[in-house]
């Protein structure tokens, strides 16, 4: 779930350039974040939805860029709070809070529409699983659009998944995340000896 904004954070990072020597900070616009996630239950779907993430994307001089990123878990909501408090009980979000992502992209293409691989660590349930995603990229000016689908296994994670009337929830979820960047600051890098 936070995998997917951290996707996001990464590919907008991409695709930003930055001065010799600077750090390119970007921090995403809170009204323009979308993760999404996607369950099979039966013949139907369930589906939930959060707007929560926190984190950060550099562009780091000749490096790459970096990516950390956090959603709450109990951020999801499906509009039904009945599920939303069976899929809480079942990540056990009092005690795994947050759901958290850190990785890394070479760098690439800078401007225009293109696709970055984001490799890093996603942490959900107290274990931490290498995910490799990618991640589409659209830079419009020093705007960034990004956008990501994958899926996850929550057994890799030690979950068990929710039953909902009777019907277990598929343990495989599909991730979505669309965000929109902004460049945060520029900050000179720090020397290297």
């Amino acid at each position: 779930m936070k995998v997917q904004i951290s996707v996001l954070s990464a590919a907008l990072a991409l695709a930003a350039g930055s001065n010799a020597g600077e750090v390119a900070r970007f921090a995403t616009e809170q009204d323009q974040v979308l993760v999404t996630y996607q369950a099979a239950l039966g013949r139907q779907q369930l589906s939930g939805v959060s707007r929560a993430l926190a984190g950060a994307v550099e562009e780091l001089p000749g490096a790459g860029l970096r990516v950390v990123a956090h959603v709450p878990a109990s951020s999801f909501e499906s509009g039904s709070p009945a599920v939303d408090a069976l899929f809480r009980h079942a990540l056990e979000a009092e005690r795994y809070s947050t759901i958290d992502f850190e990785g890394s992209a070479s760098l690439g293409k800078r401007t225009g529409q293109f696709t970055v691989q984001l490799e890093g660590t996603l942490s959900l349930h107290g274990v931490s699983q290498r995910l490799a995603v990618p991640v589409k990229v659209l830079r419009d000016g020093k705007t960034l659009f990004v956008k990501t689908a994958f899926p996850i296994d929550l057994a890799a994670f030690g979950l068990q998944p929710p039953s909902v009337l009777g019907r277990t929830v598929s343990p495989r979820v599909q991730i979505e995340l669309f965000a929109l960047l902004r460049p945060e600051r520029s900050t000179a890098a720090a020397p290297t000896n």
